[in-house]
């Protein structure tokens, strides 16, 4: 089950992620960007903030025009995890796709 997740910071997010990540045979955990896989999921796509930009032909760049204000994450869930849940958005499109 996909699930899209906005949090207030990056630091919640990375909270959250790790939350879900296990350690490696040293003991360690992965940097939050990397956590993919768990017990609990199929993948973590960590989108971050989504700021907008606007392709300026006079100067040939892209240009800032909006910055994101949440800290976006999308879940594929083997299981759900109900500790998630008021960090749950519905928007009605999405910018990328899962693959196993």
């Amino acid at each position: 089950m996909n699930k899209k997740y906005i949090f207030n910071t990056e630091a919640e997010a990375e909270t959250m992620i790790l939350g879900l990540a296990q350690q490696d045979e040293d003991g360690n955990l992965p940097g939050f960007r990397e956590v993919r896989n768990t017990p609990t999921t199929y993948g973590v796509v960590v989108l971050g903030f989504q700021d907008k930009y606007e392709y300026d032909e006079e100067n040939d760049e892209m240009v800032l025009i909006e910055e994101g204000t949440t800290f976006n994450v999308d879940v594929a869930w083997k299981e759900v995890n109900e500790d998630w849940s008021d960090y749950e958005v519905f928007p009605t499109s999405s910018n990328h796709s899962f693959y196993n």
